[in-house]
């Protein structure tokens, strides 16, 4: 009977929708007659030439097609659950993430998922998803969207650290405090940039106010400079991982966060509701779970 109503809508004729559901206009009179009996209002404006919709009509048409279409995109995910993952995948990631951990494993989901064709977004600046098309937005915030839906992919935390020859050069700091008489190297040119924070499970332990001889608004510099020895820096562990294990970098507070421009502690992958259950979608979700593991590999 909903479809009758719309096709004849959406027509402007009952012969019309007729002919394009395949029966005659008569049951389709027929129906929308019985419609508009239950509802109790009259649906369509009739002339010989063209129906028109009435107000009650007007209201009901575009009711009735939102949860249409929505029922149709839910049909589809549905649908798509049996379906070999395939065709084209638009991801972003934050560029250093991107670099570090997920395009050294994109040879291995090919292997595994050889029908998906990948286009990577690896930026520090924030896209919008719908309006650029994105399928997967990796994103390192706690900050959640009532519009799109969200995975965690992995925890993430950041460290004060410093190279063993800034160390050997300056002495570590034995205490947060005493980061305000080191070189510290600056993530960002806000004021928020310039007080330190330090935590332990999950409470804060203290805040300095630093300074230093560098600032950029590009993690992978200080990072650079921080192994090169020019001074104290803030950086996240999935970055620093491997200086770690190496001893290239170290640890100055074992045991405790830090953060000078916000405290995230999560990885997350965002996608919009439409790609809920999408093959692809969701190939790619689970494969970095997975890979990442918990705690994740680079810990």
């Amino acid at each position: 009977m909903i479809e009758y109503f719309l096709a004849s809508a959406r027509h402007g004729s009952f012969s019309q929708a007729a002919r394009s559901l395949g029966i005659t206009p008569a049951s389709i009179s027929r129906q929308i007659h019985l419609l508009e009996l239950r509802l109790g209002t009259k649906l369509f404006n009739r002339t010989t030439r063209r129906l028109s919709l009435t107000e009650g009509g007007t209201l009901f048409f575009e009711t009735v097609s939102k949860h249409m279409d929505g029922l149709t995109d839910a049909e589809d995910q549905v649908s798509q659950l049996n379906k070999t993952p395939g065709g084209l995948l638009r991801v972003t990631a934050p560029a250093s993430f991107g670099r570090l951990h997920i395009a050294p494993w994109l040879p291995r989901f090919i292997e595994l998922y050889p029908d998906i064709s990948l286009d990577l977004v690896f930026t520090d600046r924030l896209i919008d998803i719908m309006e650029e098309e994105i399928h997967i937005a990796i994103r390192i915030t706690d900050a959640q969207d009532s519009n799109i839906i969200s995975r965690k992919l992995a925890r993430q935390y950041s460290i004060v650290c410093a190279s063993p020859e800034y160390i050997r050069r300056h002495g570590p700091a034995k205490t947060f405090d005493e980061l305000a008489g080191h070189n510290c190297l600056i993530f960002g040119k806000t004021r928020s940039a310039l007080r330190w924070r330090l935590y332990k499970g999950g409470k804060e332990q203290g805040q300095v106010e630093v300074a230093g001889n560098l600032s950029a608004r590009d993690g992978d510099t200080i990072h650079v400079a921080t192994l090169h020895g020019l001074g104290v820096s803030v950086q996240p562990v999935w970055r620093i991982g491997d200086d770690l294990r190496s001893g290239r970098l170290v640890d100055l507070f074992p045991g405790c966060s830090a953060s000078s421009i916000g405290a995230a502690t999560s990885i997350h992958a965002f996608y919009l509701h439409r790609e809920h259950l999408v093959p692809k979608v969701k190939a790619l979700i689970d494969f970095l779970a997975e890979t990442y593991g918990s705690p994740p590999y680079w810990e």
